[in-house]
């Protein structure tokens, strides 16, 4: 007798062996999450997340494989997340001013970082000198979010970047966002929101001024 549950492409329980694959995986990536953002990347464990998760070791290493790749593929989905949530949030905004565009997206990067404090150690320290290759997906992530910047600057004919130093503009807007979200994570987010909003605010104005004269 075939065990449907082992045989590829099979039904077991309504769910094909992808689907069960699929979601065993993505069990473990929200696992990730809560252990690494606990614990940090340095002490999480594959028993742990494991334990978090519901499952066994042997579906972490089909699924994942090892705990480098497990952090890639949490720093990867939590990347993902919040650059589709900002992108909705400034991409369907309305006939705003750059200042006001800016502002709707740095609240929502502020916002996030606030209201998930794991998923905000994760993207922004436990990646940090792991390995060249979880370095370049954090190289990768700010690109995107720099390209994410200047599609929306391409919007606005109020703010013409050259386009010669458009991706170092750009790339710097992000490094100094980053930069004021990990001190505003190190000091317990004793700031409220609007200051460190703020903040940034300023550094983008005096980006507007100087490419605008």
């Amino acid at each position: 007798m075939v065990d449907s549950a082992k045989t590829p492409g099979r039904s077991y329980r309504g769910a094909t062996a992808d689907e069960r694959r699929d979601e065993r995986k993505r069990k473990l990536i929200e696992a990730g999450i809560k252990v690494i953002g606990r614990d940090g990347y340095a002490s999480t464990t594959v028993r742990a997340v494991c334990a978090e998760a519901g499952l066994t070791e042997r579906y972490f290493y089909e699924a994942i494989g090892d705990r480098e790749q497990l952090l890639g593929e949490v720093y990867g989905h939590l990347v993902t997340q919040l650059r589709a949530q900002i992108a909705e949030t400034v991409m369907t905004a309305g006939d705003l001013n750059a200042a006001a565009l800016a502002r709707l997206g740095l609240t929502g990067y502020f916002a996030a970082m606030r209201d998930n404090p794991d998923a905000a150690r994760i993207l922004l320290f436990e990646v940090l000198g792991v390995s060249p290759e979880v370095t370049r997906l954090s190289q990768r992530a700010i690109a995107d979010f720099a390209m994410l910047i200047r599609m929306t600057a391409r919007r606005l004919p109020q703010l013409p970047v050259p386009e010669q130093q458009e991706d170092l503009i750009t790339a710097g807007l992000v490094g100094s966002v980053v930069f004021i979200a990990m001190t505003w994570f190190l000091e317990g987010y004793q700031r409220d929101l609007d200051d460190v909003v703020g903040s940034a605010m300023t550094i983008f104005n005096a980006v507007v001024d100087t490419v605008d004269h």
